[in-house]
């Protein structure tokens, strides 16, 4: 038995701009300084005055999941090459969530508050690594995940660097192309198409209803969970091996008086065309996430708003007038696990979170400011999950 634990693209890497004139490999850092020094003896770091050694700048945000790793092999290599390496993290994040990160989770590597660093290091997502021997050429920018111990031994002996290839995600291997027309409805479904960028628009009515389907270029299980309405990828259950990379384009619109609801619909024309079945089915895990009362005396108040509204950035969650089902969404999306609700709050609520990656309790030290608490059951739990079966039985 396998549950598929996935983060999405906005959760494995976090966007960032790009702006000024940037610099490259090969070129020869300025006299930047970084001011704002937010722990240790907090003095600027200049980077034309890094003591003839080499320099790792680790670039990063409270927000970014990966991120977390990242730095935490910073510290490692920092212990490891006490001495010979510098090691700075930056952040554009806000100085309010860096304080809470590092009072959750210190570290010993200088972290730094700095925004204008992006007018010349080029980066579109964190983590992002810079690396700089100690003449102040850059010699490397991008993922940490190619650098090592091994690496960083090889620039302190001065041997020549060769940095390994990123792995690169794996291609469709399928074909599909489904089209139909007629006057009450009309659907395209296809395999990736390279020349299109990504889509993922589901149109609603005045009543917040979907009435036309339009997804290009996205995974199998992002048209999923999408179609089949379900709170995160985490619900999408599999017994055998799922080609998870392949892409797909799906645009569906219907007559508003077409007797079928488009969304079961289009759950009926992916069934009939992809490569797997898919079906709701209760599967009793031995384990799973429960969210349960802790503290009944301090559950949130009826909320006294009147529209619905949430915003989720990472690990800052705000929610107006939600309900524990948006509540549930928000953690699956962070833990990547199905997560029952036994907390089961039949009224709408207000709730703010505000927790650190680096420190797991954090959440649930949140949670806990509204009687709740999220942790895995004593017994075993039925869940329902979308099962899928791939057709060809291989």
């Amino acid at each position: 038995m396998k549950i598929p634990l996935f983060l999405t693209v906005l959760s494995l890497f976090c966007f960032s701009l790009v702006q000024g004139q940037a610099l490259r490999v090969g070129d020869t850092v300025p006299n930047y300084v970084f001011q704002e020094v937010i722990n240790g003896d907090q003095k600027p770091i200049s980077l034309s005055s890094q003591n003839n050694k080499p320099l790792l700048i680790d670039f990063w945000a409270t927000w970014c999941a990966p991120c977390i790793p990242a730095l935490h092999k910073m510290e490692e290599w920092q212990i490891e090459f006490e001495g010979q390496i510098d090691f700075i993290s930056v952040s554009a994040d806000s100085q309010e969530n860096l304080s809470r990160f590092l009072q959750n989770s210190p570290l010993s590597i200088p972290v730094v508050w700095d925004t204008s660093h992006r007018e010349i290091f080029p980066y579109r997502y964190v983590p992002h690594t810079v690396l700089i021997d100690s003449q102040g050429l850059i010699l490397y920018m991008g993922s940490p995940k190619k650098l090592n111990s091994a690496i960083l031994q090889k620039l302190i002996d001065g041997e020549d660097l060769q940095l390994p290839e990123e792995e690169k995600a794996a291609k469709s291997d399928y074909h599909l192309l489904e089209t139909y027309q007629e006057e009450a409805f009309q659907y395209r479904l296809s395999s990736e198409q390279k020349g299109w960028s990504f889509k993922n628009e589901i149109q609603r009515d005045e009543d917040g209803k979907p009435r036309a389907l339009d997804f290009r270029n996205v995974s199998l299980y992002r048209l999923l969970a999408d179609v089949y309405q379900l709170s995160s990828v985490a619900r999408i259950y599999s017994e055998e091996e799922v080609a998870a990379h392949r892409k797909y384009c799906f645009s569906l619109e219907q007559d508003s008086q077409y007797p079928v609801e488009i969304m079961e619909h289009a759950q009926a024309i992916l069934n009939s065309h992809l490569e797997y079945e898919a079906s709701w089915q209760a599967v009793v895990l031995d384990s799973v996430c429960v969210l349960e009362v802790l503290d009944s005396t301090k559950l949130p108040s009826i909320s006294k708003e009147e529209e619905r509204y949430f915003e989720y950035r990472g690990p800052y969650y705000l929610g107006k007038k939600v309900s524990t089902y948006d509540l549930i969404k928000y953690l699956e999306n962070e833990v990547q696990l199905p997560v029952k609700d036994k907390a089961m709050l039949g009224y709408a609520f207000d709730m703010e979170l505000n927790w650190t990656y680096g420190d797991g309790k954090s959440l649930n030290r949140e949670l806990a400011k509204y009687g709740l608490l999220i942790k895995w059951s004593e017994q075993p739990e039925a869940v329902d999950l979308l099962l899928l079966k791939s057709k060809s039985g291989n």
